[in-house]
């Protein structure tokens, strides 16, 4: 089973939009068809900005994070890298990836998919990773 490791971009767009390439991809977690990882440093930032940019309260933030926690893996990563220097917080992504040992990482950051691959995972926005995985 393919193993994806998500950044807090798609998370977001996933369950802000209900639809699209980013919802159909964490719905193939949710399904079982794909193991999906993210990580505390994440799943914190996602509630931070989730209640900063779309006016969502903290409890409902934390009422999302405990469904994505049902089907997603958590890890905690102890290595640091600086693969990325223009955003630090990109980093936070690879590490979650690398320690799980994943396969893909699933982004709609530049500064991620422009690498378009690390450490032999494959960096790829959510369409291209459908495509990829054809399942």
């Amino acid at each position: 089973m393919p193993k994806v490791a998500f950044d807090t971009n798609v998370l977001l767009s996933a369950v802000l939009s209900g639809k699209g390439t980013s919802y159909a991809l964490v719905h193939l977690a949710a399904e079982e068809k794909i193991v999906g990882y993210t990580s505390k440093t994440l799943m914190t930032e996602f509630k931070e900005v989730i209640q900063r940019d779309y006016e969502v309260t903290l409890e409902k933030a934390e009422q999302i994070v405990e469904v994505y926690l049902q089907f997603l893996k958590l890890v905690e990563p102890d290595i640091k890298l600086k693969a990325v220097q223009v955003d630090e917080d990109d980093n936070r992504v690879l590490e979650c990836a690398v320690y799980a040992g994943v396969e893909y990482l699933a982004s709609w950051d530049p500064h991620l998919t422009d690498l378009k691959e690390f450490n032999g995972i494959k960096i790829l926005n959510p369409g291209k990773l459908l495509a990829e995985l054809q399942l």
